[in-house]
């Protein structure tokens, strides 16, 4: 059964939170309005629950055009390979992830804690810097560079409906 969980205009939770198994992150979809992203994709075993969310979501699948990555942990990774060939979207993800996200070292996407099996998958969009932006239909999503948690950690948020919401993973 298809759930999900409306933020305010434009913002679902799809997976994670009682949405999806309880190892994924929380998984978002943002609706610009003729292009959407999704940010996150869970730790992989709930993947097509996930997918089935989005489709429940309601939003014009063909603007669905992005997946951008918050950093390189499995509960953030893990759905990428299913949900990227699904939607055929681009990946985005900050330069010093691709070690975890293009070459899926275990040190790295901690893959073993959650009992999963990460498949690597190909970064097409590469953020460098302190911020990037990206223009979503009518919403322009900011990439924050937040290092921290990890090298490459990204905080993105979006003002929307006169509210600012972070996409804090």
């Amino acid at each position: 059964m298809a759930r999900v969980k409306e933020i305010t205009a434009g913002v679902y939770q799809v997976g994670g939170d009682g949405l999806s198994r309880a190892e994924d992150c929380c998984v978002y979809l943002l609706d610009g309005g003729g292009e959407s992203a999704l940010i996150d994709t869970g730790a992989g075993r709930s993947a097509s629950m996930i997918w089935n969310n989005i489709i429940a979501a309601a939003v014009d699948m063909s603007g669905l055009k992005y997946i951008v990555v918050t950093h390189g942990h499995i509960d953030h990774i893990g759905g990428l390979a299913f949900l990227k060939e699904k939607l055929q979207a681009q990946v985005i993800a900050h330069s010093l992830e691709l070690p975890a996200i293009e070459e899926g070292l275990p040190q790295l996407t901690a893959a073993s804690w959650y009992g999963v099996t990460y498949e690597k998958v190909k970064v097409e969009q590469v953020l460098k810097g302190e911020e990037q932006r990206l223009k979503l239909g009518q919403l322009e999503l900011i990439c924050l560079h937040t290092p921290g948690h990890t090298p490459g950690g990204i905080s993105p948020y979006v003002d929307i409906a006169g509210k600012r919401v972070l996409f804090g993973q």
